[in-house]
Parts: structure tokens; sequence; C-alpha cells
């Protein structure tokens, strides 16, 4: 194989510049250290370990409000039994 020696290629002469070349900081790295793990992450995770009851409590109010269907509240059927039918075109009244 062929080895390439350093003193094969012509190198320009470095000069001095007025100011010191400092690497640019990386903006955001591509993907987060593995370990790390957020100070909230850690706060609702001893939190759950503490009290797990909030679990329970949660899944009771999520229940009661989201959990179901809008055609199973009895505001919702209410609103439907009170419907009006809509004339097609309302900015003209026949009289």
């Amino acid at each position: 194989m062929l080895e390439l020696i350093a003193h094969d290629f012509p190198v320009a002469p470095r000069r001095s510049l007025p100011f010191p070349i400092r690497p640019r900081p990386i903006a955001m790295p591509m993907l987060p250290a593995r370990g790390y793990v957020s100070e909230h992450t850690q706060f609702i995770r001893k939190l759950l370990a503490d009290k797990p009851a909030i679990e329970g409590v949660q899944r009771q109010g999520r229940a009661l409000w989201w959990d179901k269907k809008p055609d199973e509240l009895a505001a919702e059927r209410e609103m439907e039994e009170g419907k009006v039918a809509q004339r097609a075109y309302v900015y003209y009244s026949i009289d």
C-alpha cells in the first residue's frame, strides 16, 4: 500500500491573526445524554413512588370528564333534543 508522508503535500505557511481563534460551541447536541434524567422527571417519579394513590385519583377524575363519549353525557343529549332545524338561508326572511 502507498504510504503518505506529511512532507509530500505542500502546506501554506501559517499567518498569525490579530484575534484568537476559538472553536464554536455546539448549539444543541443531536442526542441528549442517555443517562440524563431531568429534575422534573425525578420529582414526578419520586412523588408517584411516595404516593401511589395519586394514579387512582387521576383515573377517577379522567373518567368523570374525558373517558365518555359525548352522547353519553346528559347535557349533550338535552342539547340534541332541543335542536331546532335551521333554514337553508337565514339572512332572508320569508313572510
